[in-house]
């Protein structure tokens, strides 16, 4: 397998529009959506710009279908028309997530206790479900699956937000941690999870914040009194409870550890607890240690995927018609908006050294350069060739519609972030790119995307790296795609297509990927798939 630099990202739906089950596919820095119209292409790429605009807006619902990128109608007009099931399901699944690490505090005599190590989950499968309940959108379900450590978490939902089952490993974590339940914050598809915690007159439940199990520590402290010698004073007890919850999830190797730090006799019954796979005792302890653990790791999800989905760019296909002058308006713009309308005000907003590394791009791919006019009160864009310079009304109509594509692709790698707001995978979806276009320069947006792709991995590898989602008809962009991989300027792990193939009886789509080999040549490409079918 090749060495990643980057995290991955792969994306599943299920239950939406005639996208019935779409197991989840990676975004590679290149990926293509290509079929026949109406048969989902564009459904799976707006759903990246609708969890950014769902996650970006306070909402009481984990969806807003109806937003400033993207119009998805409802959930009654989203979800499948031809499923029995009335849950929406996302799947995301991830190859690295570090769980935040931070000392447990217990007690002013017994210090603080950290994991001996950093601590990551490899391979985290996510799946959300989502249905309507009442007016609004609820989240109903959620698994985790995690490869090491093996982690199976199932977790369903009541009509409000409290946890009516939580199964980790197969086992009842609410029957393990009772009177205690939990919770999940509201309005994300990425929520928290919370302890609640019945109050002393046990009339109603109050929440628990502390997220490095201070809801259990009682009890798993009561647990270890009864399991270790009586004559273990109540210090030793709590710096064991400590040292196991700091350790995160339930792991037997480590659970024999901390035994073995603490003297010849907890070692040698800790060693015996977990060397046996059916002792209740340890069950117990584990369950704990489990329910303690999952609040760290649901943040975690959430904060990766948040960083991604919240950064994510999207242009669409029904781009605003070019005008000799826009009104000057004042305006700090900070990206280009689906329908490019703002572009102008972009272009205008970005600074003198800005517009010339944009200029000098766009002249590397199409011939052309670009300049920003300002006259009393407007601006225009023009095209430069040399010292002419030609308005762009005065070109053609393909041109005002290319350029805030290329806006955005250029925009995509070089705005500016902070440190903090960086993310290891960068996404941009793109809608019809090719519209007005003719072939060659259908052509050079291959040029455009592979000389980004590339180049986001190579010297500037320490920001993130973008990933193109592209929908297209374009047979010229995808055969340009072939001839860079076949001359060795790309590699083909790096760009996939994936075919939407409709059913016109069933109604659904089935969903597969065709993979470009070293010669440049798509694998299993159907025959004719550009040509009409002869009646």
């Amino acid at each position: 397998m090749p060495n990643r630099r980057f995290k991955m990202l792969k994306f599943g739906i299920e239950n939406i529009r005639r996208l019935g089950r779409m197991s989840p596919i990676e975004i590679k820095p290149i990926t293509l959506l290509l079929g026949r119209n109406s048969g989902g292409k564009s459904t799976f790429l707006r759903t990246f710009p609708l969890f950014r605009q769902s996650l970006m807006t306070r909402t009481s619902s984990p969806i807003l279908w109806y937003g400033d990128l993207v119009d998805f109608g409802s959930f009654d007009t989203v979800i499948s028309r031809d499923t029995e099931s009335k849950t929406i399901f996302f799947s995301f699944v991830v190859d690295q997530i570090v769980i935040e690490d931070r000392p447990i505090y217990i007690g002013d005599q017994f210090g603080y206790f950290r994991r001996p190590e950093p601590s990551s989950a490899q391979d985290i499968t996510y799946i959300v479900g989502i249905e309507r309940r009442g007016e609004r959108t609820r989240i109903s379900s959620i698994s985790i699956n995690v490869s090491r450590p093996k982690i199976r978490v199932l977790l369903e939902i009541d009509d409000a937000t409290t946890v009516s089952k939580l199964l980790v490993n197969d086992e009842d974590i609410l029957a393990a941690i009772s009177p205690l339940r939990f919770s999940l914050s509201s309005g994300s598809l990425f929520p928290d999870l919370r302890f609640l915690r019945p109050r002393e007159d046990n009339r109603d439940l109050w929440i628990v914040n502390n997220p490095y199990a201070a809801a259990v520590l009682p009890q798993l402290i009561k647990l270890l009194r009864r399991t270790i010698d009586q004559r273990t004073k109540d210090k030793s007890i709590s710096e064991i409870a400590g040292r196991l919850l700091a350790a995160g999830f339930a792991d037997r190797e480590r659970f024999k550890s901390v035994g073995r730090n603490h003297g010849v006799t907890v070692g040698r019954l800790f060693e015996a607890l977990a060397s046996n796979e059916g002792d209740k005792t340890y069950r117990q302890i584990a369950m704990l240690l489990d329910a303690a653990a999952l609040p760290s790791l649901f943040r975690a999800i959430a904060q990766h995927l948040k960083t991604i989905l919240s950064a994510t760019l999207y242009i669409g296909p029904a781009r605003a018609r070019s005008e000799r002058y826009y009104r000057y308006q004042d305006l700090a713009v900070s990206e280009i908006d689906p329908d490019g309308k703002n572009f102008p005000m972009f272009l205008n907003s970005l600074s003198r050294t800005q517009i010339e590394a944009f200029s000098q791009w766009v002249k590397s791919l199409f011939g052309y350069g670009v300049a920003v006019s300002r006259q009393t009160g407007h601006i225009s864009i023009n095209l430069t060739n040399g010292p002419v310079e030609t308005n762009i009304v005065d070109v053609g109509y393909g041109v005002s519609q290319i350029l805030p594509v290329l806006g955005q692709i250029w925009w995509a790698r070089n705005r500016p972030t902070s440190r903090e707001a960086r993310t290891p995978l960068a996404l941009l979806a793109i809608e019809q790119p090719e519209l007005h276009l003719h072939p060659a320069h259908q052509a050079l947006l291959a040029d455009a995307l592979v000389g980004e792709a590339t180049a986001s991995s190579g010297a500037r590898a320490e920001t993130a790296r973008m990933h193109y989602v592209v929908e297209t008809h374009s047979e010229t962009l995808v055969n340009r795609l072939g001839e860079f991989i076949a001359a060795g300027k790309l590699d083909p792990e790096n760009v996939q297509v994936i075919l939407f193939e409709p059913d016109d009886v069933t109604g659904t789509t089935s969903v597969r990927t065709v993979d470009f080999d070293q010669n440049g040549t798509l694998v299993d490409w159907p025959y004719g798939f550009f040509q009409p079918s002869v009646v």
